[in-house]
C-alpha cells in the first residue's frame, strides 16, 4: 500500500492490483464514456483501490474507488461507471460487512456508489480529452465505498482524479507514489 500525506492537502492510500469484494455493490447502471488513448502499449491489466480524504479542520470529505484497465484493440480508451442505487437507499440498506478504511481503521465505510456521485466520477475520467493517460482499452470502475456523512460528488471526483492517475502511472511504468503526490498537492 501506498500511502501519500500533503499537509492541508489530503492524505491518499492507493492498493494496486487490491480487490476489495466488501466494496463490490448492486449496480442499478452502467454509465458509459470515451476519451482519446495514448500511442503505445503498457501493463495490458492493472487493478487498484485508492481511498481519499481531505482535510478541512473539523470535515474530512472521504470516498474510496476502485476499478481494473484492460488493454484492448481499439481507438479509445473507453470508460465504464457501475453506478449504484440512490444515496438513501444505500444507508438504509447498508446491512452486509462494512468496508475497512486504510486510512482510520476505526472508521469504516459503506459499500456502494450513489447514484448521485456516480455523474460527477464519470466526468473527471472523461473530462480531458487533450491529456490522453491510458493506452486503448477499457477502465471499469467496480468498486466504491462512501461514508453517511463526509462522502459528495466532489470528494468522489477526486477519488476517481486519484484512481486514474494511480493506474495510468502503473500501466505506463512510472512512480505511483510520484505521480499521486503531484496530483494532491495541486488540491
Amino acid at each position: 500500500m501506498i500511502t501519500v500525506d500533503v499537509s492541508r492537502h489530503g492524505l491518499v492510500a492507493v492498493e494496486l492490483h487490491q480487490d476489495e469484494p466488501r466494496a463490490i455493490y448492486q449496480t442499478v447502471e452502467k454509465l458509459s464514456g470515451a476519451r482519446p488513448a495514448l500511442v503505445g502499449d503498457g501493463v495490458p491489466t492493472v487493478r487498484a483501490m485508492v481511498e481519499v480524504q481531505r482535510r478541512f479542520g473539523g470535515i474530512a470529505p472521504r470516498a474510496v474507488l476502485g476499478g481494473e484497465f484492460t488493454a484492448q484493440h481499439r481507438t479509445e480508451t473507453a470508460v465504464e461507471v457501475l453506478g449504484g442505487m440512490s444515496y438513501d437507499t444505500l444507508v438504509a440498506a447498508s446491512t452486509g460487512p462494512a468496508v475497512p478504511s486504510r486510512l482510520s481503521p476505526n472508521w469504516p465505510y459503506i459499500a456502494g456508489l450513489p447514484a448521485e456521485f456516480a455523474t460527477s466520477v464519470l466526468s473527471v475520467l472523461t473530462g480531458d480529452p487533450a491529456s490522453p493517460t491510458l493506452p486503448p482499452g477499457v477502465l471499469r470502475l467496480d468498486r466504491a465505498a462512501f461514508d453517511e456523512i463526509e462522502s459528495s460528488s466532489a470528494v468522489f471526483a477526486q477519488a476517481s482524479a486519484v484512481l486514474d492517475c494511480a493506474i495510468s502511472a502503473a500501466v505506463r511504468g512510472l512512480d505511483v507514489d510520484h505521480e499521486v503526490r503531484k496530483l494532491v498537492s495541486t488540491w
